[in-house]
């Protein structure tokens, strides 16, 4: 009889998957999937995105179907708890039935939030951090699960939230960017389209495509990964290698553009197949132990990119490993 005591992880599990569609042009059924979900007025958390019309674009195209919009546009990276606080404000008395958000990471984690809130009413964002010296599998439990629906319309490639049940924002009061993890907070449908992908700055495009990188690089060396995580980062790894530099310097690069827009998500894929997040974002994740902070300091006090501050973390953690060998 095989001794399951040998194993440190002798069982692993996986999140489910909601809806992802990736295609030139996807971002054209933002409305059908709002149907779809019944959301009847959404509120569109965004940064604004401005110069590129993108938002305007989501706006006309859920009003010319019969979806009704409220846009709050003052998300900014790594998105304040008050903005969080704001954004649901303004959908509660919008009388809002769902979300779209638009953007990147911030926006995504943005929708997230208001939805936490739509749950579980009363309560404040702070509410619902992480803590690591309590199971937070049992902590979770007490709080409701965000069933409100959110449809997250892509224009980075690399921060996968829009197929993650985490969000992050930052604490400005510990000025720390802790993180919540809760049942059904992915989004109900992601749609990545490369039409507005590639409307990226340049130093964004290497930014977030690093993020994406950063996902499989630790999912792989995480000591839970499994034969689905390894395999889906190392070809994560292969396509960040093969078309990042490409994207970065010709974002009209029809197939560079695709295949980052598949890494992006497919990191996100990767977490939620049982890698988990790993040493990177660990390090920039904030998690609390005993009520002290004890990571993710490092991009809230400057107000700093996890992208890049994890293409940093990746480069110390390679050489940390390589001396230990």
């Amino acid at each position: 009889m095989i001794n399951k005591k040998v194993f440190q992880f002798p069982i692993m599990y996986t999140l489910p998957m909601n809806k992802i569609a990736i295609g030139w042009g996807v971002h054209e059924t933002v409305a059908d999937e709002c149907k779809a979900a019944n959301i009847k007025k959404a509120l569109i958390t965004t940064t604004g995105l401005k110069g590129t019309g993108i938002v305007d674009e989501i706006n006309q195209i859920l009003t010319s179907q019969g979806i009704s919009t409220e846009i709050f546009d003052k998300v900014t990276s790594n998105p304040k708890d008050y903005e969080i606080m704001e954004a649901y404000k303004v959908f509660k008395e919008a009388e809002c039935d769902g979300v779209v958000s638009v953007g990147g990471g911030s926006s995504h984690d943005c929708g997230k939030g208001v939805r936490i809130l739509d749950a579980n009413k009363g309560k404040h964002i702070h509410d619902f951090v992480l803590h690591k010296d309590v199971p937070w599998m049992e902590e979770a439990k007490k709080h409701k699960p965000a069933t409100l629906p959110q449809i997250a319309v892509n224009t980075t490639a690399g921060t996968a939230a829009e197929s993650t049940c985490a969000a992050q924002f930052t604490d400005t009061k510990r000025r720390t960017k802790p993180v919540i993890i809760l049942p059904c907070l992915a989004p109900t449908a992601a749609l990545i389209d490369p039409l507005l992908i590639r409307l990226m700055p340049q130093n964004i495009t290497a930014w977030t495509g690093f993020d994406a990188f950063a996902h499989a690089f630790e999912g792989f060396l995480s000591r839970i990964h499994s034969n689905y995580t390894a395999a889906i980062s190392l070809r994560i790894i292969k396509m960040v290698a093969e078309n990042l530099r490409e994207f970065t310097y010709n974002r009209m690069n029809n197939n560079a553009c695709e295949r980052m827009c598949w890494a992006s998500t497919m990191g996100g894929i990767a977490i939620g197949f049982g890698a988990g997040a790993g040493i990177v974002s660990f390090c920039l994740v904030g998690t609390l132990v005993g009520g002290v902070t004890v990571t993710g300091l490092m991009p809230a006090p400057f107000d700093l990119y996890n992208a890049s501050l994890g293409a940093v973390l990746s480069l110390a953690i390679v050489i940390i490993f390589v001396r230990r060998r």
